[in-house]
């Protein structure tokens, strides 16, 4: 098999989809079946010389905005069927919830917004704006502001 030339939408798709699989390459590949050097060179802004790298960056963009949508779509799904079984107190709730997230985190990825939690540590000081909320990474993890646990 000879050597394949992608055009500029192809590979736009590709570096969104990295992006989606939170920069892992080899998934990446797997998904859009190419190499993983080539998933790697994308990543690395190594284009073949037949594409315009602005025309990149464009596709780039639309094909990350086309997954940013899926994704929503499959956020609000995985919480409506959570909803659903929940109300049917079925034992699957909590699969149809980790979907929801799922779908949540790899849109919030694809739109650049943050995908930790923010929680406000004490709300009545928060409305009073003396502290900033404090992004909490799990549980036990260290809060901000205070002292590190012995």
């Amino acid at each position: 098999m000879g050597r394949r030339y992608y055009s500029a939408a192809k590979i736009g798709q590709v570096r969104a989809r990295l992006v989606s699989n939170a920069g892992y390459v080899k998934p990446t590949a797997i998904a859009e079946k190419i190499g993983t050097e080539t998933v790697a060179s994308y990543r690395d802004g190594k284009y073949p010389p037949h594409v315009d790298p602005a025309e990149v960056e464009r596709e780039t963009v639309r094909a990350q905005a086309e997954l940013a949508k899926i994704w929503s779509g499959v956020a609000v799904r995985g919480a409506e069927r959570a909803l659903e079984l929940l109300e049917d107190a079925k034992c699957t709730a909590q699969s149809a919830a980790i979907v929801g997230a799922i779908g949540t985190d790899k849109a919030n990825l694809l739109t650049g917004r943050a995908t930790s939690r923010v929680e406000v540590q004490d709300l009545a000081t928060f409305l009073g704006q003396s502290t900033l909320p404090v992004v909490v990474q799990g549980p036990g993890d260290h809060v901000r502001g205070e002292p590190l646990p012995n």
